[in-house]
């Protein structure tokens, strides 16, 4: 029987990473972040890279609320994905949390920015119309959930969509890895771990930093 692609194979892999994400965030950071059932769907609208659903749309045991993912926004690739991943948590920590974070017209304000960034490691910027809501993952974020992308990434070519395929060139966002003398490269970490490149000057491994 023939092997297909599918999209519960991308969805599985964005709930895994939820579930890397969120498992860290409650060990280290003392919030509670409740369970989510991603769905993976086309914005007929083009506007949203994600959303976070308040009401607990899933019934059962434990309250399990949505995060929409827009299939166009998976196209910018592993890293942009994760961020968009992490913007929805930052929502789903400050509504565990009681802090109303936005507008009823969908504007962020600078509570969603703190959680964001103090918690999850974005870079937040204002953002016409939608306020405190545009968001960046900066290197270190990279190598901080560097386990959650490289799952992503692998959701992403398993998809049936195809994301993530057909482009070509540097991927600026890929993660940075740092050999012992302190020299840096940028590779996929697919690459990384498929070819464990040495540095030529003091022969240890270049790896991602945690």
């Amino acid at each position: 029987m023939q092997e297909k692609e599918r999209l519960s194979d991308l969805v599985a892999s964005l709930e895994d990473a939820y579930e890397i994400v969120r498992n860290e965030i409650q060990k280290n950071h003392g919030v509670k972040i409740a369970p989510a059932q991603i769905i993976v769907a086309r914005d007929e609208t083009g506007r949203k890279h994600g959303h976070f659903t308040t009401s607990e749309t899933w019934k059962g045991s434990q309250g399990y609320h949505e995060i929409f993912m827009s299939g166009q926004s998976l196209e910018r690739g592993p890293v942009a994905t994760l961020g968009t991943l992490l913007h929805e948590m930052a929502h789903a920590v400050n509504h565990a949390e009681d802090i109303a974070d936005t507008s009823g017209d969908g504007y962020h304000n600078k509570k969603f920015q703190k959680t964001a960034e103090e918690v999850f490691g974005l870079e937040i910027k204002k953002a016409p119309r939608v306020g405190f809501s545009e968001t960046t993952v900066p290197d270190s974020t990279v190598q901080r959930w560097h386990e959650a992308i490289a799952r992503i990434e692998e959701g992403l070519k398993l998809s049936a969509l195809g994301f993530g395929k057909g482009k070509t060139g540097r991927n600026k966002n890929n993660p940075v890895a740092i050999c012992g003398c302190g020299e840096k490269i940028r590779l996929s970490l697919k690459t990384l771990e498929m070819c464990r490149p040495k540095c030529q000057e003091c022969g240890e491994e270049f790896s991602v930093e945690n």
